[in-house]
């Protein structure tokens, strides 16, 4: 848990009861709390499964985290054997070939792109929960990463999950994927811009309203 990110109090029980339930499921590498679904369901539980690892607020296994590299000392002979995962788009395997790139060559400072590495190469799964359990509350000039003021990542509402439903499956959700892929991982210009203008607005009302 980052010191910018607030969870919902029933974020540490999601986790505790995940991590105890999922245990000996390797594929199983990841339970994040964040939802960047803006409301939408997913699948017939408390939670799905994605191939995104979400890092505002999450919990894994010693089994999973061992498989951390931060230096992808793998990356170029698996781009040559084009094994770096499972990709729900073209664009998404696109971009995030570029980040690891990034990474590899040191080019960008962070850990979060090697964490998804190692989860994307093991054909790993995350669990993300059907309502957001952190805000992320560090989005201003001064941050390290979250610098815009404008991101419609910033101050997501959070909220209480208490007795939990296991979905009937496990395999991910490339819809939801797909969905936040194109509304906040790599938007188009146009995207960005409608993006930028609801923010800008849902803060002048609120400034009204006050």
């Amino acid at each position: 848990m980052e010191d910018d990110c607030l969870p919902d109090v029933s974020f540490f029980g999601f986790c505790a009861e995940l991590l105890e339930y999922y245990r000996n499921n390797k594929r199983i590498m990841h339970i994040g709390g964040a939802n960047f679904q803006d409301g939408k369901v997913r699948g017939d539980g408390s939670y799905y499964f994605s191939t995104l690892a979400h890092i505002w607020g999450w919990a894994t296994w010693k089994r999973a985290w061992e498989k951390f590299d931060v230096d992808l000392l793998s990356f170029t002979e698996r781009l040559k054997q084009d094994t770096l995962g499972v990709f729900p788009s073209l664009a998404m395997k696109r971009f995030w070939i570029n980040k690891f790139n990034l990474a590899y060559k040191k080019a960008i400072d962070t850990w979060d792109i090697q964490w998804q590495y190692a989860v994307s190469t093991n054909n790993g799964l995350a669990i993300i929960p059907n309502r957001n359990l952190v805000s992320n509350i560090g989005f201003h000039r001064n941050a390290t990463h979250t610098v815009s003021m404008y991101n419609l990542l910033a101050n997501i509402p959070t909220f209480f999950i208490n007795e939990l439903t296991h979905p009937s499956s496990i395999a991910p959700d490339f819809h939801a994927d797909v969905y936040s892929f194109k509304k906040y991982f790599s938007p188009t210009k146009m995207r960005k811009l409608f993006n930028i203008l609801s923010v800008w607005l849902k803060n002048k009302i609120g400034q009204k309203l006050s």
